[in-house]
């Protein structure tokens, strides 16, 4: 049946990417120290039931293992519920990808450093 049609379209429109289900996510560490929004379906896979985020350098999947066990998300939240996410993109990951592909970091940074915020 799928995702209910405003509920897809408003994960369209910010650029939000299914990344599996909640138990394919918690076994991978692809988000790791990333800052992402992501939004959890119910166990239907019909309607989002929860939308939060994590701060970069944050443990997703540490978030993700609390949605499980919190009591009042019990049977709205389980390991076959949909996981969608949007990466931010934040200083830190731009200067990452420039220092890989380059071999430095552009002439007026002096360093890169993860921002708590």
């Amino acid at each position: 049946m799928g995702l209910k049609r405003e509920h897809e379209k408003i994960l369209k429109t910010h650029g939000f990417e299914r990344a599996g289900t909640l138990g394919e996510a918690l076994e991978r560490d692809e988000f790791e120290g990333l800052r992402v929004i992501y939004a959890i379906t119910d166990p239907g896979k019909r309607e989002i039931i929860y939308i939060g985020e994590t701060e970069q350098g944050r443990n997703l999947r540490g978030r993700l293992n609390a949605h499980l066990k919190d009591r009042e998300k019990i049977n709205l939240i389980e390991k076959d519920s949909d996981l969608y996410v949007h990466v931010m993109v934040t200083e830190f990951l731009v200067l990452s990808d420039f220092e890989e592909v380059t071999g430095g970091l552009p002439a007026c940074n002096k360093r890169k450093a993860i921002k708590f915020a």
